[in-house]
């Protein structure tokens, strides 16, 4: 319940923060390199193109940035869906803080953090199903490059988040786990 508090808090402050602030709007995309790293077992190495929820990568963006298009607010997104016998899905959302660094070159370093959440389920047969709520966060450094036009961004990030435990009635549905991820991505801007 704690964690549910916290994500819609999180949610609550960023898109107050940032109706205040929409100057600029974007809506991009992310791809990516990941290594998931869970508390026990193996390295899993995923690549998304775009990245997936499947892998706690979410591959959607929409975000808010104020006039010098230094302070943004973005949304990273992400629904999955495998049907059949033992159908699976995800969804998960992050709001995140980005800070670039003024330059004026047309590529600028920034960083980034931020906090939400993953929820996950499967059928389990006879009709039963399991599903649990988990929360993420993370940070990450990156340099973003403006399309000369004005119009968008190319953007590079290395980032590294961390999922909590999430459990339904004992049974464990999401795995704690630490990504290690590159991310690329682009952002088209709206306005």
């Amino acid at each position: 319940m704690l964690r549910r508090g916290c994500v819609l808090a999180s949610v609550f402050i960023t898109l107050s923060f940032g109706s205040a602030m929409a100057t600029h709007t974007s809506l991009g995309a992310n791809y990516g390199v990941t290594i998931y790293h869970p508390e026990a077992g193996d390295n899993t190495t995923i690549i998304g193109v775009p990245a997936s929820v499947v892998t706690f990568q979410p591959g959607l963006r929409m975000g808010v940035s104020d006039e010098k298009m230094k302070n943004e607010l973005y949304f990273d997104t992400g629904f999955s869906l495998l049907s059949g016998n033992g159908g699976v899905h995800s969804f998960e959302v992050t709001a995140n803080y980005q800070y670039t660094f003024p330059s004026e070159k047309l590529t600028s370093p920034y960083v980034t953090a931020g906090v939400g959440a993953i929820q996950a389920g499967a059928d389990v047969g006879l009709g039963g199903s399991i599903s649990a709520l988990s929360a993420v966060f993370g940070a990450g450094l990156g340099a973003r490059t403006k399309l000369q036009n004005g119009h968008g961004a190319f953007r590079i990030e290395a980032r590294v988040d961390h999922i909590g435990e999430g459990k339904d009635r004992g049974t464990q549905v999401i795995e704690s786990a630490t990504l290690f991820g590159l991310k690329a991505g682009f952002d088209i801007w709206l306005d």
